[in-house]
């Protein structure tokens, strides 16, 4: 399937309008051909509350230069995969589970899931160091 843009997914390389019931609201953008998350973490309050709002708002602007500070969302990288996995490892045996295999498990299964073939949407903020 292609949008009228040709891109695979209507939200390719669009700005968008996120928004926290606690009032944060910032505008982020899709740097890529994929979809993004419609709810996440807020910034402010740290609760899973920031839904992308406004969708007629959305504006597509494939040649957007991200301004310092600003976040975006780019393509999953197979190390911030690993990365993110380990915390959940970390997470896991800190809640008591353990399980055989972890480290097979951590390097294939659950990095891969994450990783999605690098499909999977990567939230970063333009200038923060990694």
């Amino acid at each position: 399937m292609s949008t009228t843009k040709k891109h695979n997914h209507k939200k390719a390389f669009c700005l968008m309008w996120y928004a926290c019931k606690c009032g944060h609201r910032e505008r982020i953008w899709n740097s890529r051909d994929g979809v993004t998350p419609f709810c996440m973490q807020c910034p402010s309050c740290g609760q899973p509350d920031m839904h992308h709002i406004a969708w007629n708002a959305d504006e597509y602007a494939p040649e957007h230069i991200p301004h310092e500070g600003q976040r975006m969302w780019i393509n999953m990288t197979r190390e911030e995969a690993l990365r993110i996995a380990k915390i959940r490892l970390e997470l896991s045996r800190a809640m008591g589970h353990e399980r055989e295999n972890e480290e097979d498990d951590l390097e294939g299964r659950i990095a891969e899931s994450i990783y999605n073939n690098g499909d999977a949407p990567d939230l970063k903020t333009v200038g923060a160091k990694p």
